[in-house]
Order: C-alpha cells, then sequence, then structure tokens
C-alpha cells in the first residue's frame, strides 16, 4: 500500500516546500495541469478571489474569519486535508477532513486540483474542484488561506488578490504557537521561521513581479481584517500598505 501511495504521489508531484514557492523563477516555471488550465477557462482568472499567504501561526484562519464577518456576500474556500481534527475544528466547515487513501484517490481523478505535504506533521493538503467551483458565482467574494497552496492558486487565477501575512516578530509568534498547544509547535515554530526569512529575503521581487499584491503585519487580526478590505476597495491606501509594509520589514527582527 505505501508503495502505491508514492507511485501516486510521484505521479501527480506534490507541491514542494513554501520555501522553495516563494522565488519568482519558480513561479515562472509552474506548468499549469490541464485540468487546471480548464478550470480557469470555467471560471475566469480569479477576479472574485482573496488568497491569503503566511507561516503556520501567523493568524491567517483569524484574519480570514474577520473578513467573512465585515463582507455581507462572501463565503470562504476549504482545504482539503488528512490530518487530525483539532478539538475547536469538530463542528466547522473551515476545512474538509479525509482518510489518505481517499485522498490520494481524489487526487489521482482530479478531483482535487492542487496537493502538498506539510513536513512537519507529514499531512496531506489540498483544494478541491468543487470548492473551486465556488467561483461562478461572481456575486460573491471568496477566501482562502493557506501555506502551501495558495501561490500556485495564485498562478492558475493571476487576477486573485494575493495577500501576504507576517507576524509582529519571531518572539510573539512563538507565544501564540506555545498558547495554541499544538504537539509539534516547537517544530512547527522553527520551520515557520526559515519560511518568514524566506519572505523577507523575497517580498519585493514578488511584489514587482505581480505574484503577491498586498502584505500585512498581522498584530490584530480584526484591525488586520479592516485594512486588507480597505486596500482592495482603494488603489492609493494599497500602495500606502505597501510602503508601510517594506518599512516594517527593514528592521524585522526579534522585539
Amino acid at each position: 500500500i505505501m508503495k502505491k501511495n508514492q507511485k501516486i504521489i510521484d505521479r501527480y508531484k506534490l507541491w514542494p516546500s513554501l520555501t522553495k514557492q516563494f522565488e519568482v523563477d519558480f513561479m515562472q516555471s509552474i506548468k499549469i495541469s490541464p485540468a487546471a488550465s480548464y478550470l480557469r477557462v470555467r471560471l475566469g482568472e480569479g477576479k472574485n478571489l482573496v488568497i491569503f499567504l503566511g507561516s503556520s501561526g501567523v493568524g491567517r484562519d483569524t484574519v480570514l474569519e474577520n473578513c467573512l464577518k465585515l463582507v455581507p456576500r462572501a463565503e470562504r474556500i476549504s482545504r482539503t486535508t488528512t490530518r487530525c481534527r483539532r478539538s475547536f475544528l469538530l463542528d466547522s466547515d473551515r476545512m474538509i477532513f479525509i482518510e489518505t487513501k481517499d485522498f490520494l484517490s481524489d487526487l489521482k481523478s482530479e478531483q482535487i486540483i492542487f496537493a502538498s505535504r506539510y513536513r512537519v506533521n507529514n499531512q496531506l493538503y489540498g483544494i478541491s474542484r468543487d470548492e473551486l467551483l465556488k467561483l461562478r458565482n461572481k456575486s460573491k467574494i471568496y477566501f482562502f488561506e493557506c501555506t502551501l497552496l495558495s501561490l500556485p492558486l495564485k498562478k492558475v487565477f493571476p487576477r486573485a488578490k494575493l495577500i501576504l501575512l507576517m507576524p509582529p516578530s519571531l518572539n510573539l509568534l512563538k507565544k501564540r504557537m506555545a498558547v495554541r498547544g499544538d504537539g509539534d509547535w516547537k517544530q512547527r515554530f522553527k520551520n515557520s521561521c526559515v519560511e518568514i526569512k524566506k519572505f523577507l529575503a523575497n517580498a519585493e521581487e514578488m511584489f514587482e513581479a505581480g505574484y503577491v499584491d498586498l502584505a500585512f503585519i498581522n498584530s490584530n487580526s480584526k484591525i488586520t481584517a479592516t485594512k486588507i478590505l480597505k486596500a482592495l476597495k482603494g488603489k492609493q491606501y494599497a500602495e500606502k500598505t505597501q510602503k508601510d509594509f517594506f518599512n516594517r520589514i527593514k528592521h524585522y527582527g526579534e522585539k
């Protein structure tokens, strides 16, 4: 069974770690699968899609939930995963939980369009065709959040807005993750630190290439959500937030 699963994974090429993805050269080299290309033809280039990108613990999900509260006609595009539910997600539709065999079957049949393995917990994450088909409703705005799948989604839907979120500091990120209490939080924190360093090194280039549209230091999720929605509506404010972001990361560190 393990060998059979590995063959499926090898054949359908799970997306690499975020540190390999967050580069202009890598993004330019991505070849979109026929299934993903077909979806773009059916759904358009993603004008009604907002994508959050950030390391574990940065508050992507909380920011997204606050955006949903502030936008009358908005909905989440949920990820599919093989990981176990956290206790506070037992009755939540924020993620779709399935068995590994079902995930691989859906990947093989192209019901799951994008997939990746998070190396910290060794679990699979993906986006299903059915979730993406929600984008047909042009009267709604759809929000999606992830670490590993946000950039390939932006590649397929180039007119979607991809928003990079970062914590105020690595020390505060460490405290957040410790309080959340995941058993693997120390490894998650270590992994997030590597990803954040990659963000800092490549953010300007990714902005210039159009792969990242907005970026925010997330100190307070409610305030961040309000700023995001304001930036999405106004070009002048969006430009101001970009300048503010780059000024802040000049001195980014463990405060």
